[in-house]
């Protein structure tokens, strides 16, 4: 009997007590607890502890700042600024921006094949005018209010004791000796060449081997166009030319007052060809002058406008 009352209590062995499943701790959660611990200053955010009783919510951040792993912070920023998908749009603009300079470049080339085409135009102007004012004298020169006393009232349709100098204030006297007898240019002239751009088939040339004065250019210019028109001129000029000029004639008849009937019979010139243009302006130096010689242009205006043509300090044409 014993032995079965201890069989019995042998095999009937007492169950083990039933218990719930005990949670463990995560790894984020433990190494977030050991930063924690590391620095006691910094707040307790929900998602880094949620062991203890303290809770606090995480403010929010843009998106692109957020990161799994608060160590490593600046890193990850970096390499999601970069990596992101709005990088290739910001390098598509700068290839766009590129193509416009290029665009921009090609018209740049352009201005310097114009620039080689005008400066041969302008380039004689320049040229001739400083080389005009520094040779010539200024009573030879177109009025300049710079360089110029006054200008000449000369009509050459007629001889040169008559020619004037009216100065800038309106006061008129004619010329002296002395006046008539300087130097054309600052550095001695022995031949001068004068052209006339409205009778370029007759030039003026004044020679003079002891120096060209003021007095042989407005008396060469004289002469030269008050020579007759011969029968080869006016073949050359054909009859309805020489009928235009008809009232030029007859006008500088008139202005020679005493000698009118002998102007009659001397017949038309040269001069009646300009139409009255035949009050002297001035003297340019002309562009090809050098290769053939000193050579000057001759600048004309209308006999009866000349009290006016310098109003505005420039010559008329």
């Amino acid at each position: 009997m014993f032995k079965k009352l201890k069989k019995s209590f042998i095999d009937a062995d007492p169950d083990a007590p039933r218990m719930g499943t005990v949670p463990l701790p995560e790894v984020e959660d433990v190494v977030v607890m050991a930063a924690v611990q590391s620095s006691p200053s910094r707040p307790k955010w929900r998602d880094e502890c949620l062991s203890d009783g303290e809770l606090m919510t995480r403010p929010r951040k843009p998106s692109t700042v957020r990161s799994s792993t608060p160590a490593p912070t600046p890193p990850p920023k970096m390499v999601q600024a970069r990596s992101s998908t709005p990088a290739p749009r910001s390098s598509t603009p700068a290839s766009r921006s590129s193509t416009p300079t290029r665009r921009s470049s090609t018209p740049a080339a352009k201005p310097p094949k114009g620039a080689d085409s005008s400066p041969p135009s302008a380039a004689p102007k320049a040229s001739s005018h400083a080389c005009t004012v520094k040779n010539l004298h200024w009573l030879l020169l177109p009025y300049d209010l710079r360089i110029s006393k006054g200008y000449l009232e000369y009509d050459f349709a007629h001889p040169v004791d008559r020619v004037r100098l009216r100065s800038p204030r309106g006061d008129t006297r004619p010329l002296t000796a002395a006046d008539l007898h300087k130097p054309a240019a600052d550095t001695p002239l022995v031949e001068m060449t004068i052209v006339c751009a409205d009778l370029p088939q007759w030039q003026v040339r004044v020679r003079r081997p002891e120096g060209v004065r003021i007095v042989d250019v407005l008396d060469g210019i004289h002469r030269t166009y008050a020579a007759p028109l011969s029968a080869a001129d006016k073949e050359a000029l054909g009859t309805e030319k020489i009928e235009q000029c008809e009232g030029a004639f007859r006008r500088r008849c008139r202005a020679a007052c005493a000698l009118d009937e002998w102007e009659r019979e001397q017949g038309i010139r040269r001069v009646d060809m300009l139409r009255g243009k035949t009050m002297f302006l001035g003297l340019i130096r002309h562009p090809q002058s050098g290769i053939a010689g000193d050579v000057w242009m001759l600048y004309l205006g209308k006999a009866r406008d000349h009290d006016t043509r310098y109003a505005s300090g420039r010559p008329g044409h």
